[in-house]
């Protein structure tokens, strides 16, 4: 009985071993959901090939008919933008256009002096509609391949900033639009 007892103690200890060093390895991959900054930033060039950055922005919370969004996706091989109308997201315009894998590095570059993937804590326990309902809103994401790896969003009224977005929020905003020639012909009609 006594050696039982010693083998399940030594069973236990293994997969005790075994997790802790599991949940280690997990969290310096970024696999555990709380991914740093650092660890985001560091691929944001590095798998480049595979990615595709995307910023999502929409009116505040008003009638359906006058709710409006738009999505802009980059990646090693298009740009592509979407005028979506209401909460259901029903695309009214877009376009896409191609891109090169330099012009892209270049883009994720300018994207990471601009603090892209920094995280901030919120504490608000707000939702992305619900902290500032009557203003713009943002979200910001990294994909990879087909896994979403970074998802946080934005938002800004009465003097208080909400949500995990950490990076520079207009200067992001600003390098997205400039991929696009063609931005203000596309949102014309858009009002924010």
């Amino acid at each position: 009985i006594a050696a039982v007892i010693i083998l399940l103690i030594a069973l236990l200890v293994v997969a005790i071993g075994v997790k802790v060093s599991s949940d280690r390895r997990a969290r310096n991959l970024g696999l555990d959901g709380t991914k740093s900054s650092e660890v985001i930033a560091s691929k944001l060039v590095d798998n480049a090939e595979n990615s595709s950055v995307r910023i999502y922005v929409e009116r505040g919370v008003i009638a359906d008919e006058k709710h409006y969004s738009i999505e802009m996706t980059i990646s090693a091989n298009t740009r592509t933008i979407r005028v979506l109308r209401g909460y259901e997201n029903i695309e009214e315009k877009s376009e896409g256009l191609s891109n090169n894998l330099e012009a892209y590095r270049a883009f994720l570059k300018a994207l990471e002096k601009n603090d892209f993937t920094e995280i901030r804590e919120d504490t608000s326990g707000f939702e992305f509609r619900a902290a500032c309902p009557t203003e713009r809103s943002y979200r910001f994401s990294l994909m990879e391949g087909s896994s979403e790896t970074f998802d946080r969003w934005f938002t800004f009224c009465d003097g208080k900033r909400f949500g995990e977005y950490g990076g520079k929020v207009n200067a992001t905003f600003s390098l997205f639009k400039n991929q696009f020639p063609n931005y203000g012909m596309i949102t014309r009609g858009v009002s924010f």
